[in-house]
């Protein structure tokens, strides 16, 4: 450490520093300074008070003075100042971390210095003009390349990050410097640097290389380099002779020093010159000899290869030939010949007002006016094999080196314009991109053609473009997320994607040969282009231009709309509607391509078209007019609301087309799978075999204008209700139902009063011309109801419906055992009701009618109490596991095989769960063990005495409907565990704890129980000895139980509720013996008897009226036997850990009856049994399970359970942990 500095704990102490005084009242402190850590920098204001080129008080001595300071620091111009115009050189660049406020004053560069040159640190630059500012590449010295002129007013280095608001940057220029021709044999110049030339021969063989800034001049003849402007920086490179040291290089990155034998490269941290080393310029700077050029030097006159715009150097001596290639933009050198007299190739100039390097960050606030800027590339040296290439010229506005993004955020009231160009390497035949982005409320002005190759980005404001404005290469993506891109008068030609997501788009014309990628917007630019139009998203997008792109118009979610003048493109392009809303406002389509809709809707407006709408799906409120056809396919709905005027023929061949409005102009055709409804007109219609007519939205009249013919095999569909109305078809025009079926149903929702007879028109027919054939079939869907037609009904010339009531009775049409039990109690539901309910039922079909039975049955309270036995059994069946850890721990047996007797002779599934059908236990934790115990034997082990355990437990299954009940699915969740403690050697004793939540569903039912279990009891085992393990348990659950029933049938929607509290005691006895099978595993053999007792509390249900039933309370007693064998093995794993893995299957028996069944009554009725699937008698049941037990007593342990019987498949699952103590 140097003792000159001060310690670590010296430097992080804040000192309190203040002033104090003695008064009366003792020492007291007056100002508090400072609570900084001494010897931090501190902030400071640098004022700059004349327009002097330097000296106190300049901005010269301003910059120089913050960038020793450090830390971050202000320069103040002083309001009024006027004009600071540079004399003396290029200002130092910006190395810290410093704002510049101009106040409106003005930095010339006097056509002679560039600008402000940001070099690192973060900066901003505020209410400033630059004006006649140029950043000149450093012409090269002999044979050389010219160096890169970068960045009129700004250049901003990589790692800097610079914010500029309220610029103006008018009048500047970047030139490249030019390159330099040999003018004798063996003399080489230096490379140019970025504003300091390279050095001149003037008697000797050698020159420097130039340097950063426009002083940074290359050493000639020996001598030394000039300063740069990188203050506190790296050197240029120092030069070498034979007889003693050469020239030195110029600090600040300043050009290279000069020598006899060797010169150095000019720029930051230039490499010095030596006998054996080419010296290759640092940043900004030339090479010297055959050096190559840093970023923005020329190259060393012998073959030194240009940097980053920087000439190449000459083709050396001699008759060497190759040459010096000149950096991005730059030109190579020319060879020498055999004349000795090679030249080197011309700088770039690039960057007329600002220069952004890679790596740099740049955001424009404010105001900014970037105008009259140029640009130029420097000229090739003439040798004697000709001119060397001249440097090109790029970006007379903005240039943008390597890739990155160009952030502009002029806030509410501002506006950025430039007249200059924005390019970057891509753009200028390089590579890299940089991307524009737009934020900010204020307004963005592009008048050039810009060239910068990334994307676009408008999120707010307005980007607008006049004059030859561009946004960039045509293949640059255009992301348009909000604000307004104003494209004046110009026309924009794109090739990338084009996404609209909130912004706007207005006149002008944008053209695209890719996608136009719309969410929401509004664009009254003109479309143009071979590009398809996309709408995606929930949003609007509004076209209000007459657009003439010729691609798709696919419209997918949300809402499409025109305007004014709008249109989807050119007429020939097809339009597909797969989603979402086309609103053709007050707007005529006229279209020729594809109209397809499949999912969406299009209203408001005419759709023309002479192709063919393609229908699928979706609803059609526009009117359909032209000369073109519809074509309804598809299972879907497309309904056609409007009075449609469209010509061509109408073909529904699947799914329903839905004619609420007309159509009269068209002929339709309905094809075997299409359906015709609706309530509107339709032309001449003809079903053909397999085709459906159903007339109305539910009831309802069709009228067809024109014949209207039936074809055999063809279905008319009729709705009636008990009011005497139904489904009716007007036909003006001829009437032939030869064949056909006439199809009869009751309206959805309909209450028939019970009356005997009802009469019904159903098609009526005009004039007096008398009907043709009749209906082969009546297809009647009333379950209780005849029927009769007449085909000279109504006024002689109608077709007539008529209902009778026949004598099947409620449970005629019932097929099962629980349906016939319902129905004998339909017909004696009380009061008025009771009448409601029972008359709904008349007016179903067979298979309604035994849909109502099955969802009045509630047949699911016969199969809750099974559900809720399977969580219990789940929950209890942990309880088991914990004994045999206790066991275990104490040592039971001496031998490592013997050490499992008791880890594996417990079963916690038959322990705790004899009375279920199949184990729901975790056989984890059983083999859960002290590994001590494998090495200590029991005499020797710790005594562990007691244990506290705690799992997840869960489980999804389903048992099978029996075509008289109901699939019933069911799931729970919940957490067991418990505390157990040795009584003796050979007893443990323990108590349990449980919750579950349980849902059961009956979907054909659309019935839920929910139940919410609370469980506890006790548990123990017994050592017998001789491997043998004696284990019991007892518990009681309490199960609050909450139902759902939704009943929907006819015109009845109504949902019944209960809740109510079962409760279930079960015990069980387990008998266990294990044998050793080979190294580290053991099996176990067990048999288990179990009984459980339930019992069900009564309830009444709610908010069905008449439907709601009622349960007396009751009870039921049943019993399980188990056989099965468990396998478990027993593995170190090193560090105090043992991975146990164990097995099982087994055998479940039940005992008792296997029917499961309950009495409900309905209010009023007399009461009725229901029941659900019956209990398999016997399952197979198995484990599979892993633990992890270590040294200290803790273990963890997860198992899965599968169980399944006939009717029955089961999935549990659990997992938890255990601590001794």
């Amino acid at each position: 450490m140097d003792p000159h500095q001060p310690s670590r704990r010296a430097r992080q102490f804040s000192c309190w520093r203040g002033i104090f005084a003695h008064t009366r009242y003792g020492l007291v402190p007056l100002i508090l300074l400072s609570t900084a850590p001494i010897g931090s920098a501190q902030a400071a204001t640098f004022n700059v008070t004349n327009t002097a080129d330097s000296g106190a008080g300049s901005l010269r001595q301003a910059i120089f003075d913050a960038n020793a300071a450090g830390g971050t620091n202000t320069i103040d111009v002083q309001n009024g100042l006027g004009t600071i115009t540079l004399t003396s050189g290029d200002l130092n660049a910006l190395n810290s971390n410093i704002t510049l406020n101009g106040n409106g004053n003005t930095l010339s560069g006097n056509n002679a210095f560039r600008g402000l040159f940001v070099y690192s640190g973060t900066v901003a630059i505020n209410d400033l003009t630059i004006e006649n500012a140029v950043a000149s590449g450093g012409d090269a010295g002999q044979a050389a390349g010219g160096g890169a002129g970068l960045g009129g007013a700004l250049f901003v280095k990589d790692g800097a990050t610079v914010t500029i608001s309220n610029l103006v940057a008018q009048n500047n220029a970047a030139t490249g410097g030019d390159g330099g021709a040999q003018t004798a044999s063996g003399v080489t110049g230096g490379g140019g640097g970025m504003g300091g030339d390279g050095g001149t021969v003037v008697s000797g063989t050698n020159g420097g290389g130039g340097g950063l800034g426009s002083g940074a001049t290359g050493g000639s003849n020996s001598g030394n380099g000039g300063d740069g402007i990188a203050q506190g920086e790296g050197a240029g490179g120092d030069g070498a002779n034979l007889g003693g040291g050469g020239g030195t290089g110029g600090n600040n990155g300043g050009g290279g020093g000069s020598g006899d034998q060797s010169v150095g490269g000019g720029g930051v941290n230039g490499i010095d010159g030596t006998f054996t080393d080419d010296p290759d310029g640092g940043f900004g700077g030339g090479g010297g000899k055959a050096g190559n050029g840093g970023f923005g030097g020329g190259g060393g006159a012998f073959r030194g290869d240009g940097g980053f715009g920087g000439g190449g150097g000459g083709g050396g001596l001699g008759s060497v030939a190759s040459v010096g290639q000149g950096g991005f933009g730059a030109g190579d050198g020319v060879s020498s010949g055999t004349t000795s007299q090679a030249a080197g190739g011309g700088g770039l100039g690039a960057g007329g007002a600002i220069f952004v390097m890679d790596g740099a960050t740049l955001t424009i606030a404010g105001t900014l006016t970037v105008n009259n800027n140029t640009v130029t590339g420097g000229t090739g040296g003439t040798g004697a094999a000709g001119t060397a290439q001249d440097g090109s010229a790029f970006g007379d506005g903005v240039f943008l080196q390597g890739s990155g993004t160009l952030t502009f955020n002029p806030d509410t009231g501002n506006t950025q314009t430039l007249a200059n160009t924005i390019t970057d390497q891509t753009g200028s035949g390089g590579t890299g991109s940089w991307a524009l982005t737009k934020n900010g409320a204020g307004t963005l002005t592009l008048s050039a053609a810009n060239s910068y190759s990334g994307a676009t980005n408008l999120s707010a404001g307005t980007l607008s473009l006049s004059g030859s404005g561009t946004l960039g290469n045509a293949a640059g993506a255009l992301n348009l997320t909000g604000g307004t891109l104003d494209l004046g008068t110009t026309t924009q030609t794109r090739t990338g994607t084009i996404t609209l997501n909130g912004a706007t788009v207005s006149n002008g014309t944008l053209s695209s040969s890719g996608t136009f990628a719309t969410q929401s917007g509004t664009i009254s630019a003109v479309l143009a282009g071979t590009g398809a139009l996309a709408k995606t998203g929930t949003g609007t997008v509004t076209l209000s231009a007459a657009n003439t792109y010729t691609g798709a118009t696919n419209l997918s979610a949300g809402t499409l709309s025109l305007s004014g003048s709008g249109t989807l493109g050119d007429a020939a392009g097809a339009l597909n509607l797969t989603g979402g809303t086309l609103d053709l406002g007050t707007t005529t389509q006229t279209r020729t391509g594809t109209i397809t809709l499949n999912g969406a809707t299009v209203s408001n407006g005419t759709l023309s078209s002479s192709g063919t709408f393609a229908t699928q799906s979706g609803t059609i409120s526009a009117v359909l007019t032209g000369t073109g056809a519809l074509a309804k396919t598809g299972t879907g709905t497309v309904t056609l609301s409007a009075a449609n005027t469209y010509s061509g023929a109408t073909t529904v061949s699947g799914g329903t087309l839905s004619v609420n409005g007309s159509a009269a102009s068209s002929a339709f055709t309905v094809q075997n799978g299409g359906t015709l409804g609706g309530t509107g007109t339709v032309g001449a219609t003809t079903l053909q075999s397999g085709g459906i007519h159903a007339p109305g939205n539910s009831i309802g009249t069709q009228t067809v204008n024109g014949a209207y013919v039936l074809n055999a095999g063809s279905i008319l569909e009729i709705e009636v209700d008990s009011a005497g109305n139904s489904d009716k078809v007007i036909v003006n025009g001829t009437v032939d139902i030869t064949g056909s079926t006439l199809r009869v149903k009751g309206v959805s929702g309909n209450n028939f009063s019970g009356q005997t007879t009802y009469n019904y028109v159903i098609i009526e027919n005009d004039g007096v011309d008398a009907i043709t054939g009749d209906f082969a079939t009546i297809d009647n869907q009333l379950a209780f109801y005849d029927t009769a037609r007449s085909t000279v009904g109504g006024t002689g010339n109608d077709v007539s419906l008529t209902l009778t009531r026949n004598a099947s009775g409620f449970t005629d049409i019932a097929t099962t055992a629980n349906q016939k039990a319902v129905a004998g109690q339909v017909g004696n539901l009380s009061g008025s009701d009771g009448t409601t309910i029972s008359n709904a039922i008349l007016g179903l079909t067979n298979a309604g009618a035994q849909h109502a039975y099955q969802q009045l049955s509630g047949d699911i309270f016969a199969a809750g109490p099974t559900m809720n036995d399977r969580i219990t059994h789940q929950a209890t069946g942990q309880i088991g596991a914990r004994l045999a850890d206790l066991n275990r721990s104490r040592g039971v047996t001496g031998t490592i095989s013997g050490s499992l007797v008791a880890a594996s002779t417990l079963s916690p599934a038959e322990l705790t769960g004899f009375a279920r059908s199949g184990p729901m236990a975790s056989d984890s934790e059983i083999y859960a063990r002290d590994a001590n115990m494998l090495s200590l034997g029991a005499e020797n082990a710790p005594q562990v005495t007691s244990a506290i355990w705690l799992q997840a437990i869960g489980a999804t299954g389903r048992i099978d409907g029996d075509g008289n009940a109901d699939t019933t699915d069911y799931q729970w969740t919940g957490m067991v565990g418990g505390f157990d403690t040795q009584l003796s050697d050979t007893i443990i004793l323990g108590v349990y704890f449980g919750y579950a939540d349980a849902r059961n569903r009956q979907a054909g039912r659309d019935a839920t129980l929910d139940s919410r279990n609370f469980m506890a009891g006790l548990y123990g085992t017994r050592d017998l000895g001789d491997d043998l393990r004696l284990s019991g348990q007892a518990g009681w659950t309490r199960t609050a139980n909450d139902s759902r029933r939704n009943l929907v049938f006819g015109g009845i929607d109504r949902t019944a509720t209960a809740d109510y509290t079962d409760n279930a005691l079960n015990a069980n006895l387990e008998l266990a013996r294990g044998f050793d099978v080979a190294h580290n595993w053991r099996v176990v053999p067990y048999g288990a008897l179990g009984v459980l007792w339930n019992d069900h509390d009564a309830f009444t249900e709610t908010g069905a009226g008449s439907a709601n039933l009622s349960r007396a309370s009751d009870s039921t007693l049943s019993g399980t036997a188990s056989l099965g064998v468990r396998m478990a093995g027993m593995f170190e794993t090193g560090n105090g850990k043992t991975l146990i893995p164990q097995f099982r299957l087994g055998w479940d028996h039940h005992l008792g009856p296997t029917a499961n069944s309950t009495t409900l009554a309905f209010t009023g009725t007399s009461s009725f049994t229901v029941a659900g699937s019956e209990t398999d008698r016997d399952t197979l049941v198995g484990n599979l399970g892993m633990t992890l037990a270590d040294d200290d007593g803790w273990s963890f342990y997860a198992d899965y359970q599968p169980s399944i019987s006939k009717s029955r498949r089961e999935h549990a699952a659990s997992a938890g942990f255990r601590m001794k103590f």
